[in-house]
């Protein structure tokens, strides 16, 4: 119910690039905002698209997974550190099993509660 900035940034970023559409956050999110509340402001830059029409693609061959990178964060009041390592152990224990072999490298972060509306926790 609540894409994450960073999914924006990784994921979605990236696939748009693909059609040709490009954008860039500021380096710094004025702030974030957390389900159900909301709230969050982010700054997004464009080149806009003009007459160009954006690029067709083909996306019939994912690929190999290579490495498998993200963390796990706990942001606002209540949200301790521990939650943040459950959720990864949770994480890595998921994605070993479904892609064994392949590098996994997941941190733990506590978000600085300065600058966030609410609180919450997630897994990117």
């Amino acid at each position: 119910m609540a894409p994450q900035l960073d999914y924006t940034t990784s994921v979605l970023g990236p696939l748009l690039a693909r059609f040709g559409v490009h954008f860039a956050l500021s380096p710094e999110t004025v702030k974030r905002g957390y389900y159900p509340r909301g709230g969050g402001e982010v700054v997004v830059n464009t080149a806009p698209l003009l007459a160009e029409p954006m690029q067709p693609i083909e996306l019939v061959d994912r690929g190999e997974v290579t490495l498998i990178e993200g963390y796990c964060w706990v942001a606002g009041g209540g949200q301790p550190l521990g939650a943040a390592k459950e959720a990864a152990e949770e994480a890595r224990s998921v994605l070993k099993e479904c892609y064994p072999g392949v590098p996994l490298r997941l941190k733990t972060v506590v978000e600085e509660r300065v600058g966030n509306n609410g609180s919450g926790s997630g897994v990117v």
